[in-house]
């Protein structure tokens, strides 16, 4: 379950465990196999074949019949490569380097993460975006009538291609036009939606199960980022 992008609150709420419990489990997994997280994890899972990634939510929703898969071995060398890229940083430098290196595993034209102003907000303000092999300007949007919308009552949503025609009122980040874009939902220890992690390209994206599962992997660590630098702000200063 962790290989498939699910959250510990995910698997306790699936195994009908309490959160604690899971983490226990997690925790002496890793100590196990010599692994400190669960993109360490995750991609063992995969690498051995353990995660059934074609089960993920929304896999037999391909816009593209013909949309082809990135092997098991490929999607090990993605996290491996992300995991290598946002080692040892947290806070600022964390969000700013899983952009970079999701677009850069993935291929893809633009990577942004972002947090709803309030749980109430249709407001998303960006706090890292990679666009065009450098970092852009963060940005502000109302997310009703995009993908982003969809992604946000869906927890992940997809579209391989033409999404600008689905979608023909989004804001534009840029002047680039989006063709393909995937987004999964960043969601609090208690599962609801904080924010959005989504990735879009200017042209069809061929995303097979793994890509949308590395996906919701680092979705996961974003909202453990996120809920860390809440918790700090929210403490009383030493």
């Amino acid at each position: 379950m962790i290989g498939q992008g699910m959250s510990l609150m995910d698997i306790a709420d699936r195994l009908h465990r309490g959160y604690a419990t899971i983490k226990s489990h997690r925790l002496m997994l890793g100590r196990k196999l010599g692994v400190t997280n669960r993109v360490e994890l995750a991609r063992i899972a995969i690498q051995t074949g353990l995660s059934p990634l074609e089960n993920l939510p929304g896999s037999g929703d391909m816009k593209t019949a013909d949309a082809s898969l990135v092997s098991n071995v490929d999607a090990e060398k993605a996290l491996l490569s992300i995991e290598k890229g946002i080692a040892h940083k947290s806070g600022a430098a964390y969000f700013a380097a899983l952009v970079e290196h999701l677009a850069k595993a993935l291929h893809v034209k633009c990577v942004f993460l972002g947090r709803l102003l309030d749980p109430h907000s249709t407001i998303i303000r960006s706090i890292a975006v990679w666009l065009d092999n450098s970092p852009a300007e963060n940005f502000e949007f109302d997310f009703k009538g995009t993908p982003c919308e969809k992604v946000i009552r869906e927890r992940l949503y997809f579209c391989t291609t033409e999404v600008s025609k689905s979608f023909p009122n989004s804001p534009r980040i840029t002047n680039f036009r989006p063709d393909a874009y995937v987004g999964a939902a960043v969601l609090s220890r208690p599962g609801q939606p904080i924010g959005i992690l989504a990735v879009i390209n200017d042209s069809p994206m061929e995303l097979g199960f793994e890509s949308q599962a590395i996906l919701r992997i680092f979705a996961g660590h974003a909202a453990m980022e996120m809920e860390v630098l809440r918790s700090e702000k929210s403490s009383p200063a030493a």
